[in-house]
């Protein structure tokens, strides 16, 4: 039987394709290859696949090819060797990467030095920002609409054809709703036009559109985040407190009693797509004296969804909030908007902490990260953290979601 044995050497490019003793099959993955005749009859249209593909490359496309596919493998082996469908997972691998390959295949697609540049970042690129532009790479310019869409007002760009009629961009091997993005940005690069797409915290995927307006996501990025406290001044309380937040050492409080407000009295106080999780007795505003607090949740599934985590002080006698309206400064410091359509987003992070017999606020959402204090209704802030966001190609080429 014929296994790709793209267990490609480091030292050697000549071992791209193998065929494969089973008898020899040692690893977990090498076993699932051999005892699955549906895994074997995939690995053996991929090896051929891949062999096809290479003869039609040039050398030094084809070292591009072959990086990929050492890439594929390597994130194929990590990604099966514990699972506990190990089959399942390496037919979707298989299936996803023949998509991949059958696709470069076509030669529909710029050349994959190109697609390399163009995905590392490396390339100079020309940014798109007239509203006349050659979308689907057929050689004539389409005209761009902005909108917006949905609920949360997405930006997004309809085209047409400068006689007016729609061209619509049709996803191939994803939906539009397998990757949620807030920003869209077309650019040119050696006379091919892309669409980068792009989320909070950093570029998302990058599509390029064929003359027949096909629309194929031709590299996926993945954002690594990385986090630094730092005090907002000079006191030891402070440069603990973030040494211990960098740390993730912070001991937080849980709030474990029951709610005494309903979900439908929420409501009735205005609050809407709102619950109340948990509650209990704190000293809230480190005066001395505790007030009842409660774990509110806010949970709207407008849009692309929208989530939201807080805290705010309970009046037991009118069976609602203490307050039912307005900013009040424990709102105000956890960026909490009662007058908006949604309190805020992202924020499911949210938590609190004592230390030092201090109550501490720790606001964690998509848009920041800082930790607070509320000392008799005035707000500081304690630490600050700078997010810093590190991009790496996840895969070039199309995928098959």
């Amino acid at each position: 039987m014929m296994y790709l044995l793209i267990l490609i050497s480091e030292f050697s490019i000549n071992s791209y394709g193998a065929s494969f003793d089973c008898s020899r099959a040692t690893t977990k993955i090498e076993k699932s290859i051999c005892l699955n005749n549906k895994l074997s009859k995939l690995d053996d249209d991929h090896s051929e696949s891949f062999s096809k593909l290479k003869n039609k490359l040039e050398k030094s496309e084809f070292q591009i090819l072959l990086r990929e596919q050492r890439k594929w493998i390597r994130e194929r082996n990590e990604l099966c060797k514990n699972s506990s469908r190990a089959d399942s997972c390496l037919i979707y691998a298989y299936e996803n990467r023949l998509n991949t390959l059958a696709v470069f295949s076509k030669n529909i697609l710029p050349s994959l030095s190109d697609l390399e540049a163009v995905c590392s970042g490396s390339a100079k690129i020309n940014p798109i920002n007239n509203e006349l532009f050659d979308v689907n790479n057929d050689g004539i310019d389409e005209v761009a609409e902005t909108c917006v869409g949905g609920t949360m007002n997405v930006p997004c760009v309809n085209f047409k054809t400068q006689n007016g009629d729609e061209v619509y961009l049709k996803t191939v091997g994803f939906e539009w709703k397998t990757y949620w993005t807030f920003s869209s940005s077309y650019f040119e690069y050696n006379g091919n036009v892309y669409n980068l797409q792009g989320t909070e915290k950093g570029p998302s995927h990058i599509r390029y559109a064929t003359p027949d307006n096909n629309s194929y996501v031709v590299c996926e990025f993945e954002n690594i985040e990385s986090e630094k406290f730092s005090p907002t001044n000079e006191s030891k309380t402070s440069a603990d407190i973030c040494n211990l937040a960098g740390e993730n050492k912070l001991q937080y409080i849980v709030l474990k009693d029951k709610p005494v407000i309903t979900r439908e009295q929420v409501r009735e106080s205005g609050r809407y797509e709102t619950g109340i999780l948990r509650q209990g007795y704190l000293d809230i505003n480190n005066d001395g004296n505790k007030e009842l607090i409660a774990q509110v949740e806010y949970a709207s599934g407008a849009g692309r969804g929208c989530d939201f985590l807080y805290y705010d002080e309970l009046n037991i006698e009118s069976g609602t909030f203490e307050n039912d309206k307005g900013q009040t400064p424990l709102l105000k410091m956890q960026g909490v908007n009662l007058d908006s359509r949604h309190p805020n987003c992202g924020g499911m992070n949210n938590r609190i902490f004592e230390y030092s017999g201090k109550v501490y606020y720790e606001i964690n959402t998509s848009r920041e990260h800082r930790i607070s204090i509320l000392v008799n209704d005035e707000a500081k802030d304690v630490c600050n953290v700078k997010r810093s966001i590190e991009k790496n190609v996840k895969y070039m080429g199309p995928p098959n979601k």
